[in-house]
């Protein structure tokens, strides 16, 4: 068996910004106060910070 093989069952987040479904793994987290954004990428975490 391969060892690369992924689970179909993978939580998937979805962007704050662009509302992109994005895996739990590589999806971008930050708490801002009592509200944890999520975003798809680096670029998009720096939007959602600079709405806030």
């Amino acid at each position: 068996m391969s060892g690369s093989t992924r689970d179909s069952g993978d939580v998937v987040e979805v962007c704050d910004l662009c509302g992109r479904p994005v895996d739990r793994d590589n999806a971008r987290y930050e708490r801002v106060g009592d509200v944890v954004l999520t975003a798809c990428d680096e670029d998009h975490m720096r939007q959602l910070r600079e709405r806030r």
